[in-house]
């Protein structure tokens, strides 16, 4: 069983890494970090 320090752990880590994987991929589809920073910041 999780406690809750845990669970907030695990679903903040996950965010962060969906939200890095989403400026990656940004970046490789417009060659532009600037923009593709600001996708991953309003995703």
């Amino acid at each position: 069983m999780e406690n809750r320090k845990r669970s907030l752990l695990k679903a903040i880590s996950w965010r962060m890494l969906g939200t890095l994987d989403t400026m990656i991929i940004s970046w490789i589809i417009t060659g532009k970090l600037v923009l593709a920073i600001s996708i991953g910041t309003t995703e």
